[in-house]
């Protein structure tokens, strides 16, 4: 018990250390794909695109001003946030650097809303100073249908 102290006692006064404790950093992490109507399979252009985590869980509103091309596709850089813990800011302990999961919500007018998502696996090899972009399979968003039209009342006899 009295370790648990002595180690807590050194946390708070890190704390006050400048350099020391929680520190939030950002990771980029690109992310790239393309939308196509599912019906047609032509390219979607103008659709806006929303790129979260497992933290963030696309809470219903745009974070990005990202939007397909002509062609439907998007490439952009997510921007992954995560704390770790620096002593005199040399990094000695910190949470996952890189998402499990990584969502994307395709809006475009005229088409339903659509979510999806990709398992994460970041993987440096050799002097890379990112990792690879997340690259999505093609993502079919449906038309919204226009609303059903009462048939008019008969008269009746």
């Amino acid at each position: 018990m009295r370790r648990i102290g002595v180690f807590f006692a050194l946390a708070c006064a890190a704390g006050g250390v400048p350099g020391c404790g929680w520190k939030m950093v950002d990771a980029p992490i690109r992310v790239r794909g393309q939308v196509i109507d599912a019906d047609t399979k032509a390219p979607v252009e103008g659709a806006y695109i929303d790129i979260a985590d497992d933290r963030e869980k696309l809470d219903i509103r745009l974070h990005t001003a990202v939007r397909t091309d002509s062609n439907g596709a998007f490439d952009t850089t997510f921007v992954y946030a995560y704390e770790r813990w620096a002593w005199l800011g040399i990094p000695v302990w910190w949470l996952s650097t890189a998402p499990e999961r990584i969502y994307v919500e395709v809006t475009g007018n005229g088409y339903r809303p659509r979510v999806t998502n990709i398992d994460y696996r970041a993987a440096l090899t050799g002097g890379e100073k990112e990792p690879p972009p997340v690259t999505f399979d093609p993502i079919a968003i449906h038309r919204s249908s226009p609303p059903r039209k009462s048939a008019p009342p008969r008269d009746e006899p």
